[in-house]
């Protein structure tokens, strides 16, 4: 297969906890050599999932496999549970949980730096 052949796309990947939407090249012409093309573009955003990625050109298609979502570097921090109601010089009853995120808010569970 050689030259333009108009390729489509489809994937059952899922928005990022942050809502982030996955980016996957758009269907059209895709120019092949010797049987080939190479495609960028990709952005999958929801860390744990498994998505697979489908390609359909000339009635004939294929897909990627499970591909594993890791999550991304740590890039700020968010408090899950506020304080409030809170006494001067007592203790505050409620505890507070912070988790380390990335930029689509995928909580990172691996990290053991102290800084963000």
């Amino acid at each position: 297969m050689t030259g333009g052949r108009t390729v489509n796309w489809t994937h059952d990947a899922t928005n990022s906890p942050g809502a982030n939407a996955p980016t996957i090249v758009g269907d059209g012409s895709q120019t092949f050599s010797s049987g080939a093309v190479t495609v960028g573009g990709f952005t999958l955003t929801n860390a744990g999932e498994t998505p697979t990625i489908t390609v359909t050109t000339g009635g004939v298609n294929g897909n990627t496999g499970t591909i594993t979502v890791n999550v991304g570097t740590p890039n700020h921090v968010s408090i899950n549970q506020d304080a409030s109601n809170a006494v001067a010089g007592v203790a505050i009853s409620a505890a507070i949980t912070v988790e380390v995120r990335d930029q689509f808010e995928n909580v990172i569970t691996s990290d053991s730096s102290n800084t963000v």
